[in-house]
């Protein structure tokens, strides 16, 4: 899909969020997409959906939980100094020691970026699980979608256009994914409004090829999870698949 045909769906995410906030039963939005028949999908064609809960679910309210120990601890959103971790930014000295040190330690300047603009930026975490897992995260404290301005809103096509096109050139193959979007819940609570921070993920499956998938099986299921590749390597395959799409070559 291309940039303008992208925002519209972005524009019925805020509108279904804000339609959903309305009902007073409803505390947590959550809008994802499954892709591919590896994910679990029975309908091939392009769709998204939207699960609304009274309660916060289980990550989510652990993403609030960190982001409120992290910022009573260092008096700073996590996220936010996350991105400087990622870019190395001037400002990397004054970071908690943490993600200074993570910062420090990484390889060569801006090697797990897969693809970034004013923003956004698309990276592959530290702590990735999945090969290519990558991390969408607004450059700004955006607690939610409708938050942004035109601008951003049009950034934020322009960052799932970018790393959809590569996820399909990896491997050249219609590449599936988990995609959900992590904005502030709709509880009316103040404290999760300024909490939370504006982000997506992507959780692709596969490994090797468009055949062939990573499982979380023996101890990575009961004990800790492996890294079949590190996050370097994983961003590094990323950026160098172009971002015009296969088909159309």
């Amino acid at each position: 899909m291309s940039v303008p045909e992208i925002i519209p769906v972005i524009d019925a995410w805020i509108q279904i969020y804000h339609s959903l906030k309305q009902n007073e039963h409803i505390n947590h939005v959550q809008i994802f997409e499954n892709k591919g028949a590896i994910m679990g999908c029975s309908n091939p064609h392009p769709h998204g959906q939207v699960w609304s809960t009274e309660d916060i679910p289980q990550e989510s309210a652990q993403e609030l939980k960190n982001m409120e120990a992290y910022e009573q601890k260092y008096g700073s959103c996590m996220l936010c100094d996350y991105v400087k971790t990622e870019t190395k930014a001037d400002q990397k000295d004054k970071l908690p020691h943490i993600l200074r040190s993570e910062a420090e330690t990484s390889s060569p300047e801006g090697s797990r970026i897969v693809c970034e603009n004013e923003s956004f930026m698309c990276v592959v975490p530290f702590w990735a699980t999945w090969p290519f897992e990558t991390m969408v995260l607004a450059k700004t404290h955006l607690a939610r979608l409708s938050d942004m301005n035109a601008v951003q809103k049009q950034d934020l096509a322009d960052i799932i256009r970018r790393i959809t096109c590569r996820y399909d050139n990896l491997f050249q193959c219609s590449f599936p994914y988990s995609m959900g979007v992590h904005q502030a819940p709709t509880d009316n609570n103040a404290e999760h409004g300024r909490l939370s921070h504006l982000h997506l993920h992507f959780y692709p499956p596969l490994l090797r090829s468009a055949t062939v998938k990573k499982f979380l099986v023996g101890f990575e299921l009961l004990g800790q999870s492996q890294r079949d590749l590190t996050p370097e390597q994983a961003a590094k395959r990323l950026v160098a698949c172009s971002e015009i799409h296969y088909k159309s070559i």
